[in-house]
């Protein structure tokens, strides 16, 4: 009687895929059997890509290392085709057994290689349909996390096509426009730009069309109250596989950040006042002084940082006044 097998290979080791009336003491035996020159004649068959055509496994010196696991199970012939795919690698072994020793036959050689590519197709099909299902859990898993960088991004991060209508955006750029989604959608980019940034919202095009981005670029918007926000926009040209495009937009509100400098303007300002000024650091060392302080008393710039306000000293008060 002839009983048959189908293993696939992995590393190196074959694994059993198919062999339903092999004992299962020797389907166990075998699991995870490293290939080789002398390894019985799958393991063998596997390791030269090359048919093993063994009559007779009491006999035979590749299976010299399992006889005790064969004969027992009266398995005494084992013919052995390598399943191969299209590029030569090997994917795994089609294997018939016999309780008796003996040759194959030209029809049977037909019937191995046949079995064979049909286990190649198979194994092709499987092995694809694994591998777009890993991709697809893999692209879930990344999609997953960038929709949480998406939304717990502080900066507005938005999607608009190429006239500006918004497709897409998070929670942080509708909080700085002050718009509700549904709001959102029905506008574009232009609602949202006074009209003074014309001019340079044509050069960002402009630079967007030569590099496939644009920005850094501050300008502001007109929020659904009225009033207008600074922002900072850096952008990014996205080209679809069906020639689409779509621009990527990350928006950060600024507001602070020009609070700041309009506070060191007006303090910029009030340090070049008459009045003569001295800033000194937690040792009282002078670190600067205003144009004001450098005509009051007769010292340069230069002459002043470094020193302490004690060397304004007249004579006419104590140590304590210049510490």
């Amino acid at each position: 009687s002839m009983r048959s097998s189908i293993l696939f290979l992995k590393q190196d080791k074959l694994y059993k895929a198919a062999a339903p009336n092999l004992p299962d003491e020797y389907n166990n035996a075998i699991e995870g059997l490293e290939i080789g020159p002398m390894v019985g004649s799958c393991g063998s068959a596997a390791y030269s890509k090359k048919r093993v055509i063994v009559s007779d496994i009491a006999t035979d010196p590749r299976w010299a290392a399992y006889t005790d696991l064969a004969l027992p199970l009266n398995l005494r012939a084992c013919w052995s085709q390598p399943i191969i795919d299209e590029n030569g690698d090997v994917l795994g072994t089609f294997a018939m057994y016999y309780d008796s020793p003996r040759e194959p036959n030209r029809d049977e050689i037909n019937d191995i290689i046949n079995a064979a590519k049909l286990g190649a197709i198979i194994m092709e099909r499987d092995r694809s349909e694994a591998n777009l299902r890993i991709e697809k859990e893999q692209l879930k898993a990344s999609e997953m996390k960038l929709r949480g960088l998406f939304e717990l991004s502080p900066l507005g991060i938005a999607l608009t096509d190429m006239s500006g209508h918004y497709l897409e955006y998070n929670k942080a750029f509708q909080e700085i426009c002050g718009y509700e989604k549904d709001e959102l959608n029905a506008l574009d980019y232009w609602a949202l730009t006074p009209k003074r940034y014309d001019a340079d919202e044509m050069k960002q095009l402009q630079s967007l069309n030569k590099t496939n981005r644009y920005g850094p670029y501050e300008k502001e918007y007109i929020r659904k109250d009225g009033s207008h926000i600074p922002v900072r926009l850096n952008g990014l040209l996205l080209n679809a596989e069906d020639d689409s495009q779509y621009i990527w937009s990350i928006v950060e509100n600024i507001t602070q950040q020009k609070a700041f400098e309009e506070e060191m303007r007006l303090a910029a300002t009030a340090f070049e006042t008459q009045e003569g000024i001295v800033v000194t650091d937690s040792k009282s060392r002078i670190v600067r002084v205003n144009k004001a302080f450098t005509e009051l008393t007769g010292y340069s710039e230069k002459e002043a940082i470094g020193n302490t306000p004690a060397m304004l000293n007249s004579g006419r008060h104590d140590k304590s006044f210049y510490s």
